[in-house]
């Protein structure tokens, strides 16, 4: 892991590859979701901030489209 550290009211910050995430409440009955990256395993809690690698936020960005994308199939399989 890369270390930087930067004189900013002696703060120290660490650049460990990780970007704060919130993760979006999409309203489901689970209050959790869970992704694997790498076999490392990140729960999320819903409507929070957590501190993830950016793959994790792709990989989960991506699933909400596909989980969308198959809603809106079946609406509109349901509505012709």
């Amino acid at each position: 892991m890369a270390k930087e550290t930067k004189i900013e009211d002696e703060i120290e910050i660490e650049d460990d590859g990780r970007i704060d995430y919130l993760v979006p409440d999409d309203m489901s009955d689970e209050t959790h979701d869970i992704v694997w990256l790498n076999g490392e395993k990140f729960t999320m809690k819903k409507g929070e901030t957590v501190r993830v690698p950016e793959g994790v936020k792709e990989i989960y960005e991506r699933s909400l489209r596909m989980k969308r994308a198959q809603r809106d199939k079946l609406r509109e399989a349901k509505y012709r």
